[in-house]
């Protein structure tokens, strides 16, 4: 019987070698604020935890970050699903169907900005691009909250 063995000599394209360059510099730079933020959004943190323990990255390190970013991101959850019931309760349907409209269009066009620009330049370049984007969500927010503020008091 053939024995399946681990290849030892493992060959990285030139752009996986910019991007492990770019997360190693992440990781040196920001360590615990980047797994914070990592697992403070829905993607799977699990690909960083995995890269985090083939490096050798201290657990107590990792724990406590990642605790508090699923802890963070539950909330968030919890927050808008929440007003999103309140607002089902007390708003008519028609302002629902526009929210709803808005919030798609803008969770689209965030998508659509992050995974069009190459960010695996330096993380700088990151920390920037997830300031103006944390900038344009909170604006958003403030727009849907204005509308359906000014639809509710229209209707009293």
């Amino acid at each position: 019987m053939p024995q399946n063995k681990i290849p030892t000599d493992i060959r990285l394209s030139p752009k996986m070698k910019e991007f492990f360059t770019w997360l190693d510099n992440v990781l040196y730079t920001m360590g615990e604020e980047a797994v914070f933020l990592f697992s403070l959004t829905p993607l799977p943190d699990d690909l960083l935890l995995l890269y985090l323990g083939a490096k050798k990255y201290p657990l107590r390190k990792i724990i406590l970050p990642c605790w508090l970013g699923k802890t963070g991101l539950i909330g968030i959850y919890s927050i808008l699903g929440t007003i999103g019931a309140s607002m089902l309760l007390t708003l008519g349907e028609g302002v629902l169907i526009t929210a709803s409209i808005i919030i798609s269009i803008a969770s689209l066009a965030i998508t659509y900005l992050v995974m069009k620009k190459d960010i695996t330049g330096n993380p700088e370049k990151l920390v920037l691009k997830i300031k103006k984007l944390r900038i344009l969500v909170v604006t958003i927010i403030m727009v849907l909250i204005k509308l359906l503020l000014g639809e509710r008091d229209a209707s009293d």
